[in-house]
């Protein structure tokens, strides 16, 4: 993993803080924020981030009610906490600890899992569908986030994302910050 930067590590104490005060509609306006991340940088790490906190956000819209709800919680907590920790480290094993936290949540609950997992692949299909509305080629997207180009094409014609023209500019100080990255210019 190159060099982690700081709103990476911002986001996932956000992730946490907002699981931990189990608020769905802020964990679904943080995966937002993450496609945004994602879409300046295209790192794996932020779009596995937004999958995560939207992810978590319809696991607490729909499964505090559940009897293991509580073991879950708890043990998802540690493993963002331990995400933290590697990130702030610059640790290499940020990716194993990520799919970790996707296996976690998978694993919620054995009769929950084929929901989980459907979950997931929509979640990964909505959220390819947003990189899509932010400039992200369907091919970068598919090998991203491991989804097949026809699924994520299929869903885009089936909204109104494709026949939106695309108008969002960045602003100039965010694009001399993004250059300056890139050329390592301080």
């Amino acid at each position: 993993m190159q060099d982690v930067d700081n709103e990476l590590i911002t986001l996932t104490k956000k992730v946490y803080s907002f699981f931990s005060l189990k608020n769905p509609q802020k964990l679904r306006d943080l995966s937002t924020e993450a496609i945004n991340h994602a879409s300046l940088h295209q790192d794996n790490f932020s779009i596995f981030l937004s999958i995560i906190s939207y992810s978590l956000s319809k696991i607490l819209e729909k499964h505090q009610s559940e009897y293991n709800f509580n073991e879950f919680y708890k043990k998802v907590k540690i493993e963002i906490k331990n995400t933290i920790s590697l990130l702030e480290k610059n640790d290499n094993s940020i990716d194993l600890q990520t799919k970790k936290i996707l296996t976690t949540i998978k694993s919620f609950d054995k009769r929950l899992n084929l929901y989980i997992e459907e979950m997931l692949s929509s979640s990964a299909i909505k959220k390819g569908s947003k990189f899509y509305e932010y400039g992200i080629s369907i091919g970068r997207i598919s090998e991203l986030l491991g989804i097949s180009k026809w699924d994520l094409l299929n869903y885009i014609g089936n909204t109104t994302i494709a026949d939106i023209s695309i108008n969002k500019t960045i602003p100039i100080e965010k694009r001399i910050e993004i250059t300056k990255k890139v050329f390592n210019i301080k």
